[in-house]
C-alpha cells in the first residue's frame, strides 16, 4: 500500500468576500488546508474581516 505524504496547502485569500468567508470556514476542518494571508484593496475591507484569525493581511496587490 502506497504511503501518502500530508503536505500543508497553504491559501491566500485576494477580497474578503462573503465567498472567501464561506471557504475560510471551512478551511479548519481541512486535514491540510491552512490559510496563511488575505489581500484587499480597500484597507476599509480587510479590516472588517475579523472573522479571520491572521496577523499578515496586505491592502495592496
Amino acid at each position: 500500500m502506497k504511503e501518502f505524504v500530508q503536505e500543508t496547502i497553504r491559501w491566500g485569500i485576494l477580497g474578503p468576500g462573503n465567498i472567501a468567508r464561506r471557504f475560510a470556514k471551512q478551511l479548519p476542518s481541512s486535514q491540510t488546508g491552512k490559510l496563511v494571508a488575505i489581500g484587499s484593496s480597500d484597507r476599509t475591507r480587510l479590516n472588517e474581516a475579523s472573522w479571520l484569525d491572521l496577523r499578515n493581511g496586505q491592502n495592496s496587490f
